[in-house]
């Protein structure tokens, strides 16, 4: 190896590992050196403050995993950002890319600052609440790169809201790719004034003059800029930016005041409206009316609750305004939805327009249809009702609303000359049910020739869980497009040159016919392998044929002509690699292995006509090392060519004999990769108590194998259960028992499977990667053994997916419609012994339910007892029959049991039939502000009001309260009138129970705590401004507990609980002292175990309390929670015997004198439970099951 050559392999080497403080700098002066920092340089200029502090980590996540790796990530902080810096300086420790600016004043001179730290390649300006999508960076600048444009814009993506949005998405101009575009090409481009989701040429940047302005709030002067200065720019249909409209201390599920930003809102639309007619481009003036209309002021129109009687005069001049600037054009192209509520306003009808934002609330895009001559119909709100009187033709849905859309989620090589792709295709909003028509077609990028595919089409409900409606059935439109590539290949002979070629797909159904490119590539199963081994490129009668484009909008196939030389055979022995070549077109004298920096080995050989061997001796692997990749070129005329594939070989040559094996790239030629520790996993399959996996090495066998499921939280040893020719057979338990409370099926999730070998001491992780063979299987299912079943990958790696084994028949949101609607309409007679129990989301048989079964089995037998799971993870206790949410079994049962009890609010669509009584038992003692007061809080308006006390308390025909004084806060937070048991919560009999005792002792045993360690529960709650949905948010990290177990020492066990809506936590270290205790099953265990508490605002303390030990209250934010975030019923000191503490410190320095603590706060233990706990005797379960089941 030449010296410069192995200079560059140690400086990439020690760019990756030195430490962080250098680690930035030799990072960038590296970066040209490493391979997967190929490709143009992308300078994200990210713009942090306060307001978005704890969005700024996600942000830089989503950046971080991009696939597109040559960045430059500018973080630039403007106005107060200390917060938001910290956290950028955390993710900067960790990814030598990210650098941070010295502070600015505003977000215009952040993003003009970040600017001018690039040099070259491509800029993206993001504000650091919001994220990028997968893949985004990459797509923005492979457009670049091939259409040579200024700037590319790829599609805003909404964000996951918890309701329905108000806000528009910018779709318009992205319902297809456009390239080398201008303005007055495609005046569509002005619907999209957006700032995030472009990306701009550095050189254009810097010649064009463009600027940003700190009066421009919205970057809308600049966008329109970028149009206007750009030579060219392309628009693709792939997202590229999501505004996640998330910042600091706004409460999960805030419906934003957006009638607030009205006035604001107009004079920057005057201005831009003059910008746009002073363009002189009529065409564009109508397509920015046409997105006023349809996109921008829509949010104002979803807000009409809200508007002041000045506010909806001042809404509705505006809107006639535009409608008569529009003209019947505009009206015509505008959305059915967006129509209907431009109607109602334009026609004084306020309080209809009301009722309709109230009764879309929660159904997004879903709608029924119907087609009538020739016309997709929309069944909105007020459709055909004469007292509204709203035209029939404003709920006619347009072309673009009803496109044609396909995914293909499987790619097949039958063999060289016969591709396959497999999906599902549709026209949105129409039911197929009837029948459908799906038709193909290649087409020749450049010339327009079209080449008709043969079609197999087929029924498969799996076609409804693909972005299913609730309304339409689009399972006819399942399908199987068989390609010849041999005629692809005589089409690039023929011409001499490279032919391109996408795909068309058309449905035709009652009717109507639509036509259009691919939608969508499910990258989930072997459709994701394109541009990779698996489905790389296969030689035809002299062309070469591949699958490009992992995206939609990009998928193609090509096919050129070649005669490369091509490997006939191969072995493997050790690291030594023996070939046989077939020449191409021109003799061959040398052959070669090289890398991104050059050659590793070379062996001569003779020219001849027909096949030459070689014999090439590669360095030995080492274990740990990051697998090595090689080309094997052939020297043709003093040139390296690649050395080709064999068309009719498998993925892998040279197996289970050496430290390496060939492999076809994804280009169809050779790869000489490592293959030291790395496992084939061919078949997987699901038994009674096992999951079977079929492997083979891919190079010799490692001494020392051992192999592991794993998932967050749960690590499965896997046994060789046999080896012999075939391969190996490992199995691995669908059962376990982590807690020692008994056996139960594993949690379900995505299992990677796990490699290692080597000496225990010095063990190296391999590589568990899919077989050729299964990645055609991956979304098919096993449903069996309690699990839905498949195989998956993460890349090329192996994993197992278990799910609930939920029926393909009662999956997806045409299943479950279908399955509310039958629940709503049912007249099956009510059971009379049939109880149905449910606690939190069915995860585990907890809170009251599980007290007030036990004394229902000691006190009615004649009851069946039922449990809504989950999953079959899920435990049920003795004499409970589980029964699977979601599945049709549920919904029969929920519609004819005739007692249910819930702790928390039953789905939306539930609704108590007459005769069934629910017991609504809550899981905390009431605290925290709820109800009324919190939806207020939130912004909900009264509407919205009424119906979350539609889905709450209408529902309700009985409540559970720990004491007459808390009735109060159902009765006006809920608007509560009927029945209420106030006399203590089932829930916690058992910590005041004769068999307190035992359970500490035996959790305790269970857990591996001495009798002489003290044990204290660390249990933060949720906080609502942390949300990302109601049941998941991320967690506080006011204690560090691994530092707190350390500071502690060997005397202390800490338990770190994290609430039930919390996301998975990160490792835990340490050992014996430090427990993940989230998902232990019963929380009163942990309590018992406890010699002390560190909580804050849960309602976790009334619980603890009756232990009688002490509690600690680490509430540095207090003030924001109570003022902002939450809120309390009453005051939170009141309600919290023990000190509030503000650092971790003070926690360690208490913990180290429980006895002292307990002491000093006796009393207000003691006046605590006289006022909060007086009633809690361990009978309340006695006492509800005489007054409820009568």
């Amino acid at each position: 190896m030449r010296s410069r050559q192995r200079v560059e392999r140690v400086l990439v080497r020690v760019g990756k590992a030195t430490p962080v403080a250098v680690r930035g700098p030799l990072g960038r002066a590296t970066r040209a050196l490493r391979g997967r920092w190929s490709g143009p340089r992308v300078t994200v200029v990210v713009a942090i403050s306060d307001t978005e502090t704890r969005r700024v980590a996600p942000c830089l996540m989503s950046l971080r995993a991009q696939t597109h790796r040559n960045l430059d990530i500018v973080v630039v902080p403007y106005a107060a950002a200390a917060g938001a810096v910290a956290a950028a300086r955390e993710q900067a420790a960790q990814d030598w890319r990210i650098r941070i600016e010295p502070p600015v004043a505003d977000r215009a001179a952040a993003w003009t600052a970040g600017a001018a730290r690039a040099r070259s390649g491509y800029l993206v300006f993001a504000q650091g609440g919001d994220d990028f999508p997968y893949g985004a960076l990459e797509r923005l600048a492979t457009s670049l790169e091939e259409s040579g444009s200024d700037m590319a814009v790829g599609r805003i993506e909404p964000p996951l809201t918890l309701h329905a949005s108000v806000d528009s998405p910018f779709e318009a101009a992205h319902q297809t790719e456009i390239r080398s575009t201008t303005l007055a090409e495609s005046p569509v481009a002005i619907t999209d004034l957006a700032v995030g989701n472009r990306m701009l040429r550095q050189e254009f940047w810097a010649s064009s003059g463009l600027g940003f302005d700190a009066a421009d709030r919205l970057g809308t002067e600049f966008a329109l800029a970028t149009y206007l200065r750009a030579r060219s720019f392309d628009l693709l249909k792939d997202p590229a930016y999501i505004p996640t409209n998330r910042r600091e201390g706004v409460s999960v599920g805030a419906m934003r005041d957006v009638l607030s930003e009205l006035d604001q809102w107009v004079t920057e639309h005057a201005a831009t409206q003059r910008s746009v007619a002073a363009l002189g481009l009529p065409d564009v003036l109508d397509w920015w009316l046409w997105g006023t209309l349809d996109a921008a002021i829509q949010p104002f129109i979803g807000d009409v609750e809200r508007a002041t009687p000045e506010q909806w005069d001042h809404l509705r001049e505006l809107v006639t305004e535009l409608l008569d600037a529009g003209g019947e054009s505009a009206w015509r192209t505008l959305r059915a939805d967006s129509r209907v509520k431009l109607w109602l306003v334009s026609h004084d009808q306020r309080d209809r327009l009301e009722e309709y934002v109230a009764a879309r609330l929660f159904e997004r895009s879903h709608r029924a249809t119907e087609v009538r001559d020739g016309v997709v119909v929309g069944h909105l709100p007020f459709y055909r009702d004469p007292q509204v009187g709203i035209p029939d033709d404003a709920y006619e849905m347009t072309d673009n609303e009803t496109p044609m859309w396909a995914v293909v989620h499987r790619i097949t090589w039958r063999d060289p000359e016969r591709l396959e792709l497999h999906g599902y295709a549709r026209i949105e909003h129409v039911d197929l049910s009837e029948g459908c028509e799906v038709r193909a077609w290649l087409v020749e990028r450049g010339t327009g020739t079209e080449i008709a595919l043969p079609v197999e089409q087929r029924v498969d409900i799996r076609a409804n869980q693909f972005e299913g409606s609730r309304h339409q059935d689009y399972a006819a439109g399942a399908f199987t497009l068989t390609l010849d590539t041999a005629a692809l290949a005589a089409r690039a002979l023929e011409r001499g040159r490279q032919a391109r070629w996408t795909v068309d797909v058309a449905v035709t159904a009652r009717g109507l016919t639509r036509r259009g490119q691919l939608s969508e590539i499910d990258d989930r199963a072997s459709a994701g392998m394109i541009e990779t081994g698996h489905l790389g490129d296969r030689l035809v009668a002299g062309a070469r044929v591949g699958v490009r484009g992992r995206v939609a909008s990009r998928f193609a196939l090509v096919a050129r002509p070649d005669t490369p030389p091509v490997l006939e055979e191969a072995t493997v022995a050790g690291g030594t690699v023996s070939v046989r070549v077939r020449p191409g077109a021109a003799p061959v004298t040398e052959l070669r292995a090289v890398d991104q920096v050059g050659t590793v080995a070379r062996a001569r050989v003779a020219a001849a006509s027909d096949s030459v061997d070689a014999t090439l001796e590669l360095p030995r692997p080492r274990p740990g090392d990051p697998v090595r990749r090689f080309r094997l070129v052939a020297v043709v005329g003093g040139s390296d060519v690649p050395v080709a594939w064999p068309a009719e070989a498998s993925q892998w040559l040279g197996a289970g004999t050496g430290d390496v094996v060939l492999s076809r790239s994804e280009t169809g030629d050779v790869d000489i990769m490592d293959a030291l520790g790395t496992l084939v996993v061919e078949d997987v399959e699901l038994t009674s108590d096992t999951l079977d996996l079929r492997a083979r090495w891919l190079g010799s066998p490692p001494a020392g194998a051992r192999f592991r499921l794993v998932r967050k939280q749960v690590e499965l040893d896997v046994e060789v259960a046999g080896d012999g020719p075939d391969g190996l057979l490992l199995r691995a338990p669908t059962r376990w028992d982590p807690w020692g409370l008994g056996p139960t099926r594993l949690p379900v999730g995505n299992y990677k499977v796990m490699v290692d070998f080597g000496p225990g001491g010095r063990a190296h992780e391999g590589r568990a990667l899919v077989g050729e063979a299964l990645l055609d299987r991956l979304l098919d299912f096993t449903i069996d053994h309690g699990f839905r079943m498949r195989a998956a990958r993460t890349g090329r790696e192996a994993c197992v997916v278990l799910l609930p084994p939920l029926t393909e028949e009662d999956r997806g949101q045409l299943a479950q419609a279908r399955l509310q609607e039958w629940y709503r309409t049912c007249d099956l007679p009510i059971d009379g012994t049939a109880v149905y129990l449910q606690s939190y989301a069915g995860a585990t048989a907890t809170d009251s339910q599980l007290a007030i079964h036990h004394e229902l089995r000691r006190t009615r037998p004649d009851l069946t007892l039922y449990w809504g799971i989950a999953d079959a993870a899920s435990t049920v206790p003795e004499g409970g029959v589980p029964v699977l949410m979601h599945s049709a079994e549920w919904y029969r049962l929920l519609a004819t049991a005739r007692y249910l009890c819930f702790n928390i609010d039953p789905d939306r669509w539930f609704s108590r039939r007459e005769g069934q009584q629910v017991l609504q038992t809550f899981h905390g003692y009431p605290a925290k502000s709820m109800g009324i007061r919190m939806w207020q809080a939130k912004g909900y308006t009264p509407k919205r009001i009424d119906l979350e006390l539609v889905r709450t308390s209408h529902d309700w025909s009985t409540i559970l309260t720990p004491a007459p004084e808390m009735d109060e806060h159902y009765r006006r937070e809920y608007r509560y009138d009927g029945p209420i048991l106030n006399e203590g919560y089932p829930r916690d009999d058992l910590l005041v129970s004769p068999e307190a005792e035992q359970v500490r002792a035996d959790t305790r045993r269970r857990l591996g705590i001495a009798a002489h360690q003290k044990v204290v529960l660390y249990a933060p709650t949720w906080r609502d401004d942390l949300a990302t949905n109601w049941r998941r948010a991320e967690v506080v990290h006011h204690l560090d507990v691994v530092a707190a177990s350390r500071r502690l020492g060997p005397e202390y066990v800490l338990l770190m609980r994290g609430h039930r809506f919390h996301g998975p936590s990160e490792e835990l270290e340490g050992g014996a002292q430090l427990i993940d205790v989230t998902d232990y099953p019963e929380i009163n265990h942990l309590i018992l175990a406890s010699d002390a508490a560190v909580l804050d605002y849960s309602s976790l303390r009334f619980d603890f309390a009756l232990t009688g030990r002490p509690m600690l209250f680490l509430v540095p934010d207090l003030a924001t929670y109570t003022g902002g975030v939450r809120g309390f019923l009453y005051p939170f000191e009141e309600s919290a015997p023990g000190p509030l503490l503000d650092t971790a410190d003070e926690v360690i320095a208490r913990l180290r004198d429980l006895d002292g603590l307990s002491e000093e706060y006796a009393g207000a233990q003691a006046a605590f439970h006289q006022r909060f706990n007086y009633l809690q005797d361990g009978r309340s379960a006695e006492k509800v099951v005489a007054a409820f089941f009568s």
